[in-house]
């Protein structure tokens, strides 16, 4: 399912640039802070949006995959492709295994 993903127009460049910086990082997690920097991006809120983005589209396009939820109950796009976790008083995120495993298979046409 996350090759077809990759391969799909679900998957843009941007999208894809933040992943492979996630897939290049030790574990395949990272700060947002950290990946912006790396994308030379002005800070993580542009991350924070394309991943964001990128879940309602997965969503949007697969109905099968749902959109996880907050504990309020509100939609968490972010993590249709990614998880997360607080660490030493920071917030990583982490590709999901599968998605890591198809990133690796992916090759652009």
């Amino acid at each position: 399912m996350w090759l077809e993903i990759l391969k799909s127009d679900i998957t843009d460049q941007n999208t894809l640039d933040i992943l492979n910086v996630l897939l290049d990082s030790k574990e395949h997690e990272e700060r947002a802070g950290i990946i912006a920097k790396k994308l030379k991006y002005s800070n993580h809120s542009a991350c924070n949006k394309i991943i964001a983005a990128y879940g309602e589209r997965i969503t949007d396009k697969h109905p099968k995959i749902t959109c996880p939820k907050h504990e309020d109950g509100k939609d968490a796009p972010f993590n249709v492709s990614l998880l997360g976790e607080y660490k030493n008083g920071f917030f990583f995120w982490k590709l999901r295994p599968e998605l890591a495993e198809a990133l690796k298979a992916y090759k652009p046409e």
